[in-house]
């Protein structure tokens, strides 16, 4: 594998990494519930908290939390690693997660069973759903960027230039992989163009 690959492969191997370890611990967190005592009033030395007629229990009612906040958190993880562009109907069902829970959350504050209307939740899912857009842009899972677009071409012109003269392609190859080394000690503009310098001096 060549150097260039073994470094897309690695970025894109620790962002996988990261996914298989949030999805892996989901299930898990699951269970936290029942670390919650399954009584009406929660004592603690910091706080306690009543959980009033509705709710059977402290329990009972963490145990509906996190079934809301679990749901929610793949469906965000499936938005973020999606590639496709229908990802963005999964805005739909995130913002009905949040709607509920917001439901949940209100109906333990007034300990009576309370259907808000969708207006009431919107400036709780409007704000997450802008979160994880931005968010999914940062991250940007899939998406090449221009250094990554530079590289590949390179390489591509690296391949053809091998069947002709290997020694030119021996000396691109070594100030490729110098400049690859020195990627951490220059701007991220500084080495775009020195890589496209190279891509262009490759190309004639």
């Amino acid at each position: 594998m060549r150097p260039i690959d073994s470094l897309v492969v690695l970025k894109n191997l620790k962002k996988d990494l990261v996914v298989i370890f949030i999805v892996t611990l989901i299930p898990f967190l699951f269970f936290i519930y029942r670390l919650v005592p399954d009584t009406n009033i929660w004592v603690t030395d910091f706080f306690v908290i009543d959980f009033g007629s509705f709710f059977e229990s402290s329990q009972y009612f963490f145990w509906f939390m996190s079934v809301k906040i679990l749901t929610l958190m793949l469906l965000s993880l499936w938005y973020l690693t999606c590639r496709n562009t229908w990802r963005y109907v999964l805005f739909l069902p995130i913002a009905a997660e949040i709607h509920k829970a917001y439901t949940l959350l209100k109906t333990f504050q007034l300990d009576r069973e309370y259907i808000p209307t969708i207006f009431e939740s919107t400036i709780y899912f409007i704000p997450y759903i802008l979160i994880i857009y931005i968010l999914s842009n940062f991250v940007d899972y899939f998406k090449l960027k221009p250094i990554n677009l530079v590289n590949k071409e390179i390489n591509s012109q690296v391949l053809k230039l091998s069947k002709h003269n290997r020694k030119k392609i021996k000396n691109y190859r070594k100030e490729l992989i110098e400049l690859m080394n020195k990627k951490e000690e220059m701007p991220r503009k500084e080495y775009l163009i020195k890589l496209i310098a190279l891509r262009d001096i490759i190309s004639i």
